[in-house]
């Protein structure tokens, strides 16, 4: 399984933790993949964060990202404090939110 697949089930669970929280938001970049395909899987996953195209790999670029998948975590000032590259569950993702709001 695709490791984005694998880790679907813990990005869902964190949306859905701080999804009514204003201060939150959650976006997935699609790279590496048609819209056709993105769309597809978000309407079949369920996906209720906002999802991005990748177009000419720019985010990839400017993130210097090196394979998927990989997770950041930016905080208000638009400043990028942590990222775990590979596979993330809750706890990472918990971990990686409160560094970005300043108290991890």
């Amino acid at each position: 399984m695709h490791p984005v697949c694998a880790e679907h089930p813990a990005l869902a669970e964190f949306h859905a933790r701080h999804a009514d929280d204003p201060d939150f938001a959650m976006v997935g970049i699609v790279r590496d993949d048609t819209e056709e395909a993105a769309r597809g899987w978000v309407e079949d996953k369920g996906v209720s964060w906002t999802t991005a195209l990748d177009p000419g790999d720019r985010a990839a670029l400017d993130f210097a990202t090196t394979g998927q998948p990989e997770t950041y975590a930016i905080d208000p000032t638009g400043v990028v404090v942590g990222k775990q590259l590979g596979e993330v569950d809750v706890d990472d993702l918990e971990a990686l939110l409160a560094r970005a709001r300043g108290t991890g």
